[in-house]
């Protein structure tokens, strides 16, 4: 799946506020079942808020992917969306633009 991460890269890094360290895709034979996102994130930035909109960016990411069909696997485990669960991680807080950080 590197094409999905690299699309997954790009949706996620907001210039000035954060930026993806570690994207990873686990799968259960043909099942997406989990996503996990780690970030750097700029100081000040409410991390809280932070992580919902790049869980729901993946999400999107997901849905323009595979479609709007069930791709998790419906047991509690994935999202409320019917995808897969998404785990997001800020890793590291810097001061200033992470990008360049």
């Amino acid at each position: 799946m590197p094409r999905s991460r690299r699309l997954f890269r790009r949706a996620v890094r907001l210039d000035e506020i954060c930026v993806p360290r570690v994207i990873e895709v686990l799968t259960d034979n043909a099942h997406l079942r989990t996503i996990r996102v780690e970030l750097t994130a700029r100081y000040g930035s409410e991390l809280d808020i932070l992580a919902d909109r790049i869980r729901r960016t993946v999400l999107d990411v997901v849905d323009d992917i595979v479609g709007t069909g069930p791709v998790g696997s419906g047991d509690g485990s994935s999202s409320t969306r019917g995808g897969p669960a998404v785990d997001v991680a800020v890793t590291d807080i810097v001061d200033g633009n992470p990008l360049t950080s």
